[in-house]
């Protein structure tokens, strides 16, 4: 089972959650995901000669959690209270655990990141989105040329993508 599979299932017997309900569940959706993301991909990376320090190994896991907060703010986007909770409490890890680190550079992430969807929407193969989102990870200017990791990092944020949007479509959200 998926690990938003693991997150719905907890809560398979409602059909109506509150939007703090909700945002408690796209955070730990959002922290499983980019955990996962990070334990498929950092082997593959690693064998390309990336990811050799720890500051290095720490950026790309920083880098993942804005990453996998972007995609949930994209399916969400029309939900302004539960993303208001949702980055609520990533400001308050961010504070906690990173410094502040990634608050400092979030919006700017979340720009590149739109940018890159929109462009992806006119390819015949989306890449920019992975492009993007490597040069992020791994702190390059240059993209990554490698069809490889390319496709293996579009096809986890495709797969992430959808499954947020099924979590969307699942539940009836109240404002209570």
């Amino acid at each position: 089972m998926t690990l938003t599979g693991l997150v719905l299932a907890s809560m398979w017997w409602k059909k109506k959650i509150s939007q703090g309900e909700m945002a408690e569940a796209l955070w730990q959706i959002c922290c499983d995901s980019a955990e996962d993301f990070c334990t498929k991909l950092r082997p593959q990376l690693e064998a390309e000669g990336f990811l050799s320090t720890t500051a290095e190994h720490h950026r790309f896991n920083l880098e993942a959690m804005q990453l996998h907060l972007w995609i949930i703010t994209l399916v969400f986007g029309a939900d302004g209270p539960i993303l208001d909770l949702l980055h609520k409490t990533f400001i308050n890890w961010d504070m906690t655990l990173q410094q502040g680190r990634a608050s400092a550079t979030v919006k700017q992430r979340f720009a590149l990141y739109d940018q890159a969807f929109a462009q992806d929407e006119k390819l015949p193969f989306p890449r920019k989105l992975a492009e993007a989102a490597l040069q992020c990870l791994l702190d390059r200017r240059n993209p990554i040329k490698s069809f490889t990791i390319l496709s293996d990092v579009h096809y986890r944020l495709l797969s992430i993508l959808q499954a947020v949007q099924k979590c969307r479509g699942r539940f009836n959200i109240t404002t209570a």
